[in-house]
């Protein structure tokens, strides 16, 4: 079995070098021990993927760009109330594994779960790491928590804004099927655990969102933004 190229994350390139963190750096001498000449893939803020060489050092000498196409053409948003503990965090690594572009925590009446710079911190680096892991080239952005009426006023700058409601007449799927081409953007909206308030979702859809049920069943926010995440991606995957 050949073995699996480490791949590493860089602000940028400059000229036929790569400079990388100290972590990474560390990670690459002192974790995965890798000598000088091994092979590694590196993956830059812009989106690039790059062939190296480790050098021993923080600066990787490039031999070739590569040309991977591996991202969703769609920007696809996740705005969610946040669930308890390590479930949060692993919600967030599944999202970004499917290509998520940004994840944006809301506040809604009914939110238990609160954010906290150290959270978000957090969800940073676990977004980071799987996206190594995962073979992206696009880090799934973080972003600063937002009221629910501050995501409503902005739901109209997407294509398509989605709210999951059990009490929705479609599937999310059969919206999916009718697409006829990727949209540039979608948004999708994901409730606390005793869900949406009547008065949030009026809001919602007044302000463009249109309502859409996973299932039959009443389930976990973690379940809910995964399960919306993944047919999403499946509907984007038909028309590329």
């Amino acid at each position: 079995m050949s073995r699996r190229i480490p791949r590493f994350h860089a602000k940028d390139v400059a000229s036929n070098s790569i400079t990388i963190s100290n972590a990474e750096l560390h990670h690459l001498r002192n974790v995965l021990r890798l000598k000088r000449g091994d092979e590694v893939l590196v993956f830059t803020d812009s989106g690039e993927e790059y062939k190296a060489f480790f050098t021993d050092n923080a600066t990787l000498r490039v031999v070739n760009e590569l040309k991977p196409n591996r991202e969703l053409t769609t920007k696809v948003i996740c705005a969610s109330a946040l669930p308890k503990g390590k479930r949060l965090e692993f919600m967030v690594q599944k999202l970004c594994e499917l290509g998520l572009y940004r994840f944006i925590p809301i506040r809604c009446e009914r939110s238990i779960a609160k954010t906290s710079q150290p959270k978000i911190i957090r969800l940073k680096r676990i977004s980071l790491e799987a996206t190594k892991q995962c073979n992206r080239t696009s880090i799934t952005d973080i972003a600063s928590e937002m009221t629910f009426s501050e995501l409503c006023s902005v739901l109209k700058t997407f294509d398509y804004a989605y709210i999951t409601s059990i009490n929705a007449d479609k599937l999310l799927i059969e919206h999916m099927l009718k697409l006829a081409e990727c949209p540039t953007s979608i948004i999708f909206i994901i409730g606390p655990e005793g869900g949406f308030t009547a008065d949030e979702e009026k809001l919602a859809v007044n302000s463009g969102a249109i309502p859409v049920k996973l299932s039959r069943n009443t389930l976990r926010i973690e379940t809910a933004s995964i399960v919306t995440m993944a047919t999403i991606v499946q509907g984007l995957e038909r028309l590329r």
